[in-house]
């Protein structure tokens, strides 16, 4: 089975990450929400922002080893 995204431009400025995101989680998921929602954090930082809310690493690290498990499923 070829992986949907082997389909996408060579630049990943021409797939917005949003829509990237869709081949993996259901769109308005709530899967997708939080990976959308740890996305706008990282966007936030790296834009010279601070946190928008407060983060637990290990928290984020179980979601990320759960939808990893998920998506390979």
């Amino acid at each position: 089975m070829k992986a949907p995204w082997s389909n996408l431009p060579n630049s990943a400025k021409e797939v917005p990450f949003k829509k990237r995101l869709a081949l993996l989680l259901e769109s308005g998921g709530a899967d997708f929400n939080l990976v959308a929602d740890y996305y706008a954090e990282r966007n936030s930082l790296a834009h010279g922002g601070g946190f928008q809310s407060a983060i637990s690493m290990p928290i984020v690290v179980n979601d990320f080893l759960r939808l990893y498990k998920k998506i390979r499923a």
